[in-house]
């Protein structure tokens, strides 16, 4: 009696582990863009606080406010996004992030994402606020 794998056994077992690895690689790409897609939520609600800190520091108007004003440099800097006031008025504004580099493609389904003064959120895709 031989003891021992066969060629064939071999071939198959790494074959399995191959698609396993491949199957795990797609998820975890799926996954890491939505995290950052999260955070980048997570960032614009923040800055909504802050252009509402801003507004009431500056007799209720949001005009003339930057980003440097809401102090988001550093956290915003460090996600695949980029983040900018798209309109601003004395009672309105939307903010916008914009997925770039690989989260443009990882993340193509949802894009461009906004969030308005009333708390209105956009996105390509309806789902992707959570």
């Amino acid at each position: 009696m031989k003891k021992g794998f066969t060629l064939i056994e071999l071939l198959v077992a790494l074959s399995i582990t191959t698609l396993l690895f491949c199957l795990a690689g797609v998820s975890y790409v799926t996954h890491i863009a939505h995290v950052d897609r999260d955070r980048a939520e997570i960032v614009l609600m923040q800055l909504s606080e802050q252009l509402e800190t801003y507004a009431s520091e500056h007799a209720g108007s949001y005009a003339g406010a930057t980003m440097q004003d809401l102090q988001m440099d550093i956290v915003s800097a460090q996600l695949p996004y980029r983040f900018s006031i798209a309109a601003l008025s004395d009672t309105e504004f939307t903010l916008m992030a914009e997925p770039r580099g690989s989260q443009a493609v990882r993340d193509a389904l949802c894009g461009v994402l906004t969030l308005t003064a009333l708390n209105i959120r956009g996105a390509a895709n309806a789902g992707c606020w959570q």
